[in-house]
């Protein structure tokens, strides 16, 4: 503990420093030695029995997280960092400093999420800072979560544009071989964009006609995977695929051979030529997914849990926001798609 005597205008002031579990506390103005000493002692207090406080440096505890969460998928891990480097700048620009303790971030936490103009951001940063302080609860670092009782912003409730069947039959009629196999196994799997990207050929097994799907979505970021029937369609067009491999990975770029990957141009804007070769309204990899859950639940074939496991959701509202208006999960979308004619013509098209 350290009282230090300072001179100021017109004559001098005292500043209370002491360490607290290894951070440093300061406070100055005081004019009288007295009042110093007594402020550390309160101070001291109630750092140590409100139940409430936070122990550390924020930047220290930001790169621990960070440091303990490389295996998140690498959108959700660069989310949560910008979120994290967003709300030290805001605490900077409000009076806080660079060397910020937990103790003190609290009170910027609401006025920042306030501060996001769109209601969806803002919610979404409240909800990724509420996952990484409830981390900190679980080290030790937190009593509480400084963001409880924060409530959500109401949100216009937004319904997606999601594609017809006959338009996504159309992208594919005028696609390449690879672009089709690429887009038909987003229709016969509902695979997320990276599961598709990330296809290797030990995923694919023509004897027992199976494909494995992985993803990263997952608490703490391991790997997982489901495995799916291939519908005749989709075994159709991953061995032609197979007939022209170039390596491990079932897709590739066309110019360079390396894996296919979602910033590379040729994958990037290949569905918005492809609609516009077509003359169909422009829909995203994600959009068909959607599609897919809608065709399972309007068949009747697929109940809404079916459907969850199909696209690989842990939790079933998450699946209840794609339907509009299994060690081996049995894919039923040879029953719900053949029938339709224009589904039909691509296992045709050559």
């Amino acid at each position: 503990m350290a009282v230090i005597k300072y001179k100021v205008k017109g004559g001098y002031r005292y500043m209370a420093k002491f360490q607290f579990q290894g951070e440093p506390v300061t406070k100055g103005g005081f004019k009288r030695v007295d009042d110093t000493k007594e402020w550390i002692a309160t101070e001291k207090k109630r750092l140590k029995n409100q139940p409430e406080e936070i122990r550390g440096a924020y930047l220290t505890f930001v790169t621990d997280y960070l440091n303990e969460k490389q295996t998140l998928h690498k959108d959700t891990f660069r989310t949560r960092r910008n979120i994290c480097g967003r709300l030290m700048a805001f605490i900077v620009e409000n009076g806080g400093s660079i060397d910020v303790a937990l103790v003190d971030i609290q009170r910027f936490i609401e006025p920042y999420i306030s501060s996001i103009p769109n209601p969806k951001t803002s919610n979404r940063h409240l909800r990724e800072l509420r996952v990484i302080l409830n981390w900190g609860i679980k080290k030790g670092h937190l009593r509480y979560n400084p963001t409880d009782g924060i409530e959500k912003r109401s949100v216009e409730k937004y319904i997606p544009y999601v594609p017809p069947i006959e338009d996504i039959a159309s992208v594919i009629l005028c696609a390449d071989t690879q672009e089709e196999a690429i887009i038909v196994t987003y229709l016969h799997t509902a695979a997320r964009l990276s599961e598709v990207l990330n296809l290797e050929w030990d995923d694919i097994n023509f004897d027992l006609n199976s494909i494995r799907l992985w993803t990263r979505k997952r608490k703490g970021g391991d790997r997982e995977p489901r495995v799916l029937r291939m519908t005749g369609t989709l075994a159709g067009v991953l061995k032609r695929q197979w007939k022209n491999r170039k390596s491990e990975y079932v897709f590739t770029h066309p110019t360079t051979g390396e894996k296919l990957k979602r910033d590379h141009t040729y994958f990037k804007f290949m569905l918005n030529r492809l609609c516009k070769k077509a003359g169909v309204k422009y829909f995203s990899y994600h959009k068909i997914r959607h599609r897919v859950a809608s065709e399972m639940y309007d068949s009747g074939k697929a109940d809404v849990r079916h459907i969850q496991k199909f696209l690989g959701h842990t939790k079933m509202d998450t699946t209840e926001k794609y339907l509009h208006g299994l060690s081996v999960v049995e894919n039923v979308m040879d029953d719900i798609l053949n029938p339709k004619p224009s589904i039909r013509l691509v296992s045709e098209k050559e």
